[in-house]
């Protein structure tokens, strides 16, 4: 339950100890809906306002007191902010199993003020700062996140749909549950499967939605047109930010999942497609200066490459000059077919 999982970062918010995962997750939450707002700034006010010493023995603290001094100081706007403002906190050794016990007391409480709020938050949140994770879902899917991305498991996941929202780039290995189908919100693009691996790219700074089915079948379907497409493996259908039009390509492209295999492979393509699957896969910025270039023909393979030696093989390959701009930006200038 996800109310858990913020009752767990608080806790150890309140003593400096989160990671920046967990940062991301509360702050994801936050921002979610006023409603979660209040749950997390109420428990901040309860966590503040617990008399519990852990450093040698676990202690029963008496939540019900701590409750009423909530619900006072809550009645005076001045005293909320005042507890809301951070203060030192002095640093001791934890007994984190008996701060746990203290959590499972402070969640029951909590979904009571849920609960009879008619407000009651099952989604969950998996989040990725500077790297890529993988996550096992409760149905024993497997999806590995990249960085700088979100996933939310909706509400009431697993009882007759699995239906989740997506921010960023993720691959998907489902588990196939008969009656149960497998569904992707993707910026307006919904994907729908019953047991497949496939890849959903939805950066904000990419110019199309992708999504790349690697084994089985899924359906795509742009949910403000209407517009549908089936998929099968090598196939990746594409919605264009600008035209809003989704299309079905197979690409044969072996760089669609780069990112979980960390090579690149390049097999006859042209070089302006060669750069577009650099850039995305390495998240710069590639100007070819002289266009007459954009048709040649590339073919290289790369295991666990950094920028710097793709370009240079490039300025090999065309006899291009590589001018860095910037911390991601490159332009290639000069240079001439083989």
């Amino acid at each position: 339950m996800v109310e858990n999982k913020i009752i767990e970062i608080l806790m150890k918010g309140a003593h400096d100890e989160l990671t920046k995962r967990e940062i991301v997750i509360l702050t994801k939450f936050q921002a979610e809906s006023a409603e979660n707002s209040r749950f997390v700034e109420e428990n901040r006010l309860i966590l503040d306002n617990l008399s519990v010493d852990v450093v040698q023995d676990s202690t029963i603290f008496n939540v019900e007191s701590a409750l009423q001094t909530v619900n006072s100081k809550k009645d005076h706007d001045a005293s909320v902010r005042q507890l809301n403002a951070p203060t030192p906190v002095k640093k001791t050794s934890y007994n984190w199993m008996s701060l746990a016990a203290a959590a499972l007391v402070l969640v029951g409480l909590t979904t009571l003020f849920f609960t009879f709020g008619g407000v009651r938050s099952d989604s969950m949140v998996y989040s990725t700062t500077d790297q890529s994770e993988v996550f096992t879902l409760e149905d024993g899917s497997e999806i590995t996140l990249n960085k700088q991305s979100t996933l939310t498991l909706k509400a009431g996941f697993g009882e007759k749909l699995r239906e989740m929202s997506l921010e960023g780039e993720a691959f998907f290995r489902v588990k196939n549950i008969d009656n149960q189908p497998f569904i992707v919100q993707a910026g307006e693009l919904q994907v729908e499967v019953i047991g497949t691996a496939f890849n959903v790219d939805c950066r904000s700074n990419r110019e199309s939605i992708d999504v790349y089915v690697a084994e089985g079948k899924v359906k795509v379907t742009n949910r403000i047109s209407n517009g549908k497409v089936v998929l099968t493996a090598g196939q990746v259908a594409i919605l264009h930010n600008q035209t809003r039009i989704l299309s079905r390509k197979t690409l044969g492209n072996q760089n669609q999942t780069s990112w979980i295999t960390d090579k690149l492979s390049f097999n006859n393509v042209t070089l302006e497609r060669a750069i577009e699957e650099i850039e995305s896969h390495f998240d710069i910025d590639i100007k070819l200066s002289n266009r007459a270039l954009s048709g040649c023909k590339y073919t290289s393979l790369f295991n666990d490459p950094d920028p710097e030696e793709v370009l240079e093989t490039l300025s090999v390959v065309f006899d291009v000059q590589i001018v860095k701009e910037g911390k991601s930006s490159y332009e290639l200038m000069g240079g001439k077919c083989n």
